[in-house]
């Protein structure tokens, strides 16, 4: 293990929550909200669903 760094460990799904993470440690320091929410969640959610059943119906809207 000598040698790594936290990218060659932290890959995925776990750095992708660090990054929110320290997003959000940013905002709640600077006043700012530039960290994605719950609302952008909730549109991704919405766009994978169209994209799975486009796929499986092969018709897009």
């Amino acid at each position: 293990m000598h040698g790594l760094t936290a990218a060659d460990i932290w890959t995925g799904a776990s750095i992708n929550v660090g990054e929110v993470y320290a997003g959000l440690a940013r905002d709640i320091t600077n006043g700012t909200h530039r960290t994605p929410g719950l609302q952008h969640a909730a549109h991704n959610s919405r766009l994978i669903a169209r994209v799975e059943q486009a796929a499986r119906t092969g018709v897009r809207h």
